[in-house]
């Protein structure tokens, strides 16, 4: 400011006081701008001397122009507004034509101006002047999607008084676009509007510079420097009012951004930076904004608006968008990936799309497009990062390229741990900085890091261009760090905070199958699937459990193998994986391929008493599920024999809970209750809560099957569920559903069982377990049937088989035939019921599953009751009475009872009695005490038949009326009313 900027100016109306740039009048105080003062005080002290524009712009504004400027103008018409009497008639401030202007003090007499307010005076012309310069309209040739929650903290920041924002995130996810997007938004509010300037071609901070006075049409000469382009963005300012200037492209830049945008921030108060950069600028004030994927949804949509401009007039079928679902889903949700891989839907269907992700940095280009040559390609763009980095950090990132699913700090330095590169946390920060590696907060408080998939890929590329070296160190400490971590927290899934082991475990999945596939060492490989069993049988997907078992068996046995002619190979490994590989098979009721594995595993390892009592516990599932109850008792005793003497209480507790539901098959009652208590005292004593869930749903069944108490039942299911749910352990909350439901079904409360089946096969379909899916679908289908709801029966019932049948799951295939059966039979179409029974029971017979065999052979008894071929129906139920004894006590009491009504049928009216006799003196649940009416009106009514036997004729004959009054109730009750019908028909 000039000498007077503590002075007084006296004019017409007021006092203008330059000290605190004010101008006191009687009509108030009117404040002026700090350029609006240095204006009045610089006109001052030459007052009556015409001052040129060309001398204002230099000694107010700092700034010589070769262009023509209307700053002064526009200065000093806003100055006339505030000091004069009346701006359009000045009395202080007048213009001298030609020249620029004058300052008239008070004392002065007023000169008669032209009708324009100046006095001519004989100067040169003046230069033309430009027209006021405005943003130049944003073009937008596509729909924009999504991005509304970052547009809406964009608009928070600003009015928060935040004046620089950088837009940071990895290349390709629409930092651009969504600049343009805000800035087209926000401009119209602001006096200044919003200017875009690109910065992709520019490597100094001259070109900084150059860029921003050609985009934003400054008057700061084509060689100006961060003074320059500062001044011309203040009198942008003052001149417009507040401005946004977004600096599109900024990441290679950022060490000069102190020296440009930090000292632009400084001088001109009235801008507001938006900058789009992969890397943060490190300026004073700076606020992020980091941009993620789109969300599923958004991504979708994109790709889905995109297709339709790639082939006009296409229509997208459910199942196409399912598969477009997957696609932005591997694509991570990043917008440029999707429009790329839009730009082949006009050759490729979705499906075919699908498919080629695989080859992505061929697939996902576009280099005839018109998009800037580093965004032609996936490739493209991602080099561009890439050549941004520091020799250091592109190790760094081919190296992290090994981690799939993400990885921690901890595991990044081990990976890191090279002595030719910098200090592992360092070189993190630098690549999380450089929007490189994306970043979750854990809810223990911890950060967890990972590459993008599309990143990943293309990193992963690069470490092999690094060397087999290389890339077989990498891989090497890779493996060590989460065996070693993985390991210990697999050998304490079964103990206190099981829970917290099981979610760590599974958050380290997809490390865990990477060291399965490409650790250097076979070792390292067969020590992960071992690591990951657990989880996967718990959480699946079964697919991948088996793939990996099957592999870790092969490798174990050529590790089992003897080194030399003689010297042995160490077993140890190979008897744990065929274990592990026997309980995968019993789960999904493979019980002949389950027991070959654990009496293989005995065999290659009876030395090892821990891998020789979990194959002798293994033995006994396989053993109770095949109905040999007392050779499956025999070999839990030996399993809880060696884990006594091995000290291992959680396995001693495990297979005490099997032993015990062998002795409730057994229909030891009393027997298997004392050994489920001190089965869950054990549990409970080692904390093992995982295995106490999976108890008390089988106690939960024991209870209401063989107690007969439900709210006993109800209380064990219900503890069950929420322990189960605690560990993760989703598949045992399906067998828990399930098996419930059955028990439902089986004591008369059928309704009871949809809610349960609802949600296990809900459970199923998130852990992509299809069988067990279709299995609950195969039950709901039953309980449909029991109901007496055949086309919803029938429904659920093929859509099941269907299922069971892809995925090869023949046992429970053959029991959905037969209760597929079941409703056709109650529909009267015997023929067709008789023929999938047939086909149940061939399916049944080689493997072993002698209970669901049994049951069939009891169903087959009931068709043939029913078509009356009483010698058929006596040798089917014959076949299931004797395979049920000792195994099934309720197919017991139902094939008596069958019986009873085969002889009766066939005029043996004593050995009818017999077989009732038989039933009334088994334990008849719910199911069988409603079977014992029909059965006895029935074999009542043959006996009363003859001369002579009137009133016990009628009297059997109340007796069918009674039992036809009330509902039909299940199936075998069902078969028999039907006979009961004709015989009073």
């Amino acid at each position: 400011m000039s000498g007077l900027a503590s002075g007084l100016v006296r004019l017409r109306t007021g006092e203008v006081d330059l000290g605190r740039q004010r101008l006191v009048s009687k009509a108030g105080v009117v404040p002026l701008t700090t350029r609006e003062t240095e204006l009045l005080a610089y006109l001052s002290v030459r007052s009556g001397e015409a001052v040129t524009r060309e001398s204002l712009l230099v000694d107010v504004w700092h700034y010589r122009s070769s262009n023509p400027t209307r700053a002064v103008d526009l200065a000093v018409k806003r100055l006339r507004s505030k000091i004069e009497p009346d701006p359009s008639e000045p009395v202080h401030i007048l213009s001298v034509h030609g020249v620029g202007y004058r300052f008239a003090p008070l004392d002065e007499p007023a000169p008669v101006p032209t009708a324009s307010g100046s006095i001519p005076l004989p100067m040169r012309p003046p230069p033309s002047l430009p027209p006021d310069a405005h943003p130049p309209a944003p073009v937008e040739r596509t729909s924009f999607i999504g991005r509304v929650q970052e547009r809406h903290h964009l608009e928070e920041l600003i009015a928060g008084g935040a004046h620089l924002l950088t837009l940071t995130g990895p290349a390709g996810t629409g930092k651009t676009r969504l600049a343009r997007r805000f800035a087209s938004e926000l401009g119209p509010s602001l006096g200044g509007g919003a200017w875009f300037c690109d910065l992709a071609e520019v490597g100094t901070a001259e070109g900084i510079c150059a860029a921003m006075v050609a985009d934003l049409q400054l008057l700061a000469g084509t060689l100006a420097d961060p003074e320059s382009v500062g001044h011309a963005l203040a009198e942008r300012v003052e001149l417009s009012g507040r401005t946004l200037v977004v600096l599109d492209n900024f990441e290679q830049l950022v060490p000069f951004a102190t020296a440009t945008v930090g000292r632009w921030l400084d001088e001109v108060p009235g801008v507001v930076f938006l900058v789009t950069s992969r890397e943060r600028l490190h300026v004073g004030g700076e606020r992020l904004l980091e941009l993620a994927p789109l969300p599923p949804r958004d991504a979708l949509e994109l790709l889905v608006d995109r297709a339709q401009t790639a082939r006009p007039g296409s229509t997208l079928t459910e199942s196409d968008r399912d598969m477009l679902r997957d696609v932005v889903a591997q694509l991570d949700g990043i917008p440029l990936a999707i429009e790329l891989a839009a730009s082949r839907l006009g050759t490729l269907s979705p499906s075919q799309l699908l498919k080629r992700l695989s080859s992505r940095f061929r697939l996902l280009g576009d280099p005839r497009g018109d998009r800037p040559r580093r965004h032609a390609t996936l490739e493209a763009a991602l080099d561009w990062s890439w050549d941004l980095l520091s020799a250091e950090e592109r190790i760094a990132l081919a190296s992290l390229s090994v981690f799939e699913g993400g990885f921690t700090l901890e595991a990044a330095e081990e990976v890191l741990d090279d002595p030719a590169l910098p200090w592992p946390a360092d070189l993190v920060q630098s690549l999380r900085e450089k929007s490189l590696l994306a970043v979750e907060d854990l809810p223990s408080g911890a950060m967890r890091y990972r590459l993008l998939e599309s990143i990943r890929e293309y990193s992963r590329a690069r470490l092999v261009e690094l060397g087999e070296e290389r890339t077989v160190a990498v891989r090497g400490r890779h493996a060590t760090y989460y065996l070693r971590e993985m390991e210990d927290l697999a050998g304490r899934l079964y103990g206190p905070s099981g829970a917290e082991r099981m979610e760590e475990l599974a958050r380290e999945k997809a490390n865990l199958v990477a060291v399965a596939a490409h650790a250097p060492e076979q070792l390292q490989r067969i020590r992960a699937v071992s690591c990951l069993y657990p989880m996967l049988v718990a959480r699946g997907p079964l697919p991948l459990l088996e793939s990996l078992l099957d592999e870790a068996v092969a490798s174990s046995r050529t590790l089992a193998e003897p080194a030399t002619s003689d010297s042995r190979g160490d077993p140890r490994w190979l008897g744990r994986i065929l274990s592990d590989r026997g309980f995968h098979h019993f789960s999904r009721d493979r019980l002949p391929l389950a027991r070959r594995d654990f009496e293989e595993s005995i065999r290659v390892a009876p030395q090892h008493l821990s891998n020789l009592a979990r194959a002798r516990m293994g033995l006994g599932r396989v053993g109770a599920d095949e109905g040999r109850l007392e050779q499956a008792a025999n070999d839990l005793r030996e399993s809880i024999e060696l884990y006594t003497r091995l000290g291992d209480r959680g396995g001693e507790g495990r297979a005490r809970e099997l032993f015990a539901e062998v002795l409730a098959q057994q229909d030891c009652v009393d027997e298997a209750g004392a050994e489920f208590d001190r089965a869950l005292r054990v549990l409970r004593r080692v904390g093992d809560r995982w295995t106490e869930g999976i108890l008390l749903a089988n106690l939960a069944s024991f209870c209401l099957e063989r107690r007969r108490d439900p709210v006993q039942a109800e209380r064990h299911a219900e503890h069950a569920l929420q322990l189960l749910s605690a560990v993760g352990d989703h598949k045992s909350r399906v067998v828990l559903l399930v098996g419930y439901s059955i028990a439902l079904i089986r004591m008369a409360r059928t309704a009871e069982a949809f809610p349960k089946l609802q949600a296990a096969r809900q459970t199923a379909r998130q852990m992509g377990d299809r069988g067990r899916e279709a299995l609950a679908q195969s039950v709901e289908g039953w309980a449909h049937g029991e109901l007496g709801h055949y086309t919803q029966a029938a429904e659920a019932l093929e859509e099941a088989r269907a299922v069971l049948r892809e995925t090869g799951d023949r046992i429970q295939e053959a029991v959905t035939l037969r209760r597929l059966a079941a409703v056709l039979q109650d529909e009267g179409r015997l023929d067709e019921a008789e023929h999938l029974l047939v086909e149940s029971l061939d399916e049944l017979g080689p493997h072993g599953a002698r209970i669901e065999r049994t049951v069939a052979r009891l169903q087959l008894g009931m068709l043939q009751l029913e078509q009356g071929r009483h010698a058929r129906a006596s040798e089917e139920l014959q076949l299931a009475l004797a395979e049920a004894e000792g195994a099934s006590p309720w197919v017991v009491a139902q094939a008596a009872g069958l019986l009873a009504c085969v002889h009766a049928e066939a005029g043996e009216v004593d050995q009818a009695q017999r077989q009732l006799d038989r039933m009334r003196g088994s334990a008849l649940d719910p199911r069988e005490s409603e079977l014992l009416g029909p059965v006895v009106a029935l074999v009542a009514w043959h006996r009363s038949s003859g001369e002579g036997k009137g009133p016990e004729r009628a009297g059997a004959r109340a007796r069918i009326d009674t039992v036809l009054a009330q509902p039909p109730g299940f199936a075998e009750r069902r078969l028999v009313i039907r006979l009961l019908r004709k015989l009073v028909a």
